[in-house]
Order: C-alpha cells, then structure tokens, then sequence
C-alpha cells in the first residue's frame, strides 16, 4: 500500500507514514452485520429470478400439536367422566347396604321379646325401625368413607386437567387459523433456550432483519433452526410469533 501524500510504499498498518510522516486515510472495513443487512443486499435478492418462485412458496405445517391437543381434550373428559360414574356407582354401594341393614333391623326388633316391646311403649319409644335406627347407626358397620373421599378429593385435579386440555386446544386452534405472512428478511441472530426443571423443554428462537430496520425474534422448530445460519437472506414465512419456514436466496 502507498502513502497518499508522498507516494511511497508503506507496509506496516500505521497511523502515520513511515517516510514523510503524514496521517494515513485508513478505511475501516464495514461489520459483518452491517453489510449483511444494507439496503442493496435486499435490492439484489429481490431481482434474483427465483424471488418470485420463493415468495409463492407453500410451508407445509405439522398437525401434531392440534392432534396433541384434542387427544388431551378427550382424555380429560374421560377422566371426569370415569370420576362421576365412580362417585354413582359408590354410593348406589353405600345406599344397597344401608337398605340391606335396615331389613336386617327390621328382622331383629320383631324378634324382641314382649317384655321388651312392652318397656318401649312405656318408655315412649317407637317400635318403627326407620324411626330408630339412627340411634343404632353408630353401631352399624358401613362401608366405610376412604374411598368417596378420595374421589371427592380428585376432582379438582380433574378439574384442572380438563380447563388446561381445552386452553391448549384453544391455543392450538387460534394458531392454525392463524394467516402466514411473508417478508425478505436476513437472518441476524439464532439462539436456543432450555426451559423447565428436570422434564426440560428445549426452544429455538431466530432474529430476522428487514428492510426497514426492524428487528424481531420468532421462535422455530429445531429442524428449521439447523437450515438457517447468520447472515442468511431470503423469504421468511412467519405465522403469529413463529417463524414456520425460510427459503434462503444466494445474495
């Protein structure tokens, strides 16, 4: 490289020349990201003849979060449907042995004796078994209350599960009726996030530029993720805060 003012080589990467001691004009290089994202760059992508082709791209999407979520929905109302016909079936169980206690009553105050009979009388008591045996059912063996409790106490968990199942369904559905918008976008940054304790949850998330300086980040599948690298221009398809597919122009 010449000095500019006294024409002399220079070789060294100094401010000042080495022979006549003048400042040197040394241009610095543009960042990587700063030409990856120039306006000309967007300028000869859109000329590009496949530009056109990429913008009428179809991005074929996975059913398998909507599959997911209607098969919780329906789990969920098996589940609470199970829970109310064993809370039915328990207590038709508990009802069938209080009558089965309560003719087995009957058939033991008849056979009382007189003397018996006749001290109740007196006494004031009735003789009407349905009329006495609360006096007796602390003595009665039941079936005891475990078994409602514990379903009583399974509901809430029912419950929850099912409000969940359709909040996902809901979710899931808003998201495939969601339109698909492209744009010409240059990929600026990737980065992956793990969420979640010991069942961890693994994220992918890519930044895109556009034209018009804006700067936005959109989650993405993994396989989509290992596609795409920085700085990579082409037709971004974005659906809500996802970024569904990409299809990359050589610029």
């Amino acid at each position: 490289m010449d000095c500019e003012h006294c024409g002399a080589p220079v070789r060294d990467a100094g401010t000042f020349c080495s022979h006549c001691g003048g400042r040197r004009r040394t241009e610095q290089p543009a960042p990587a990201h700063l030409s990856a994202t120039a306006s000309e760059r967007f300028d000869l992508a859109e000329k590009l003849p496949g530009y056109a082709k990429a913008c009428q791209h179809k991005p074929v999407l996975s059913t398998a979060p909507v599959t997911g979520a209607w098969i919780a929905v329906v789990v969920s109302v098996v589940l609470l449907v199970g829970w109310v016909g064993a809370c039915f079936y328990w207590q038709h169980l508990e009802n069938e042995h209080y009558a089965r206690r309560l003719v087995e009553y009957a058939e033991e105050v008849k056979q009382l004796p007189l003397r018996e009979k006749e001290f109740n009388r007196k006494m004031g008591m009735s003789e009407n078994p349905i009329l006495r045996l609360p006096m007796l059912q602390p003595l009665e063996p039941t079936l005891g209350r475990f078994p409602m409790v514990m379903l009583q106490s399974m509901l809430p968990l029912f419950l929850l599960s099912a409000i969940a199942a359709v909040w996902w369904l809901v979710r899931e559905q808003r998201f495939a009726r969601a339109p698909i918008r492209h744009s010409l976008a240059v990929v600026v940054d990737e980065r992956v996030s793990i969420t979640g304790g010991k069942s961890r949850s693994t994220q992918y998330h890519a930044s895109l530029h556009t034209r018009d300086g804006a700067r936005s980040e959109y989650l993405c599948d993994g396989q989509l993720a290992g596609r795409i690298a920085t700085p990579d221009i082409g037709v971004a398809f974005l659906k809500k805060d996802h970024l569904v597919d990409f299809v990359r122009l050589e610029v």
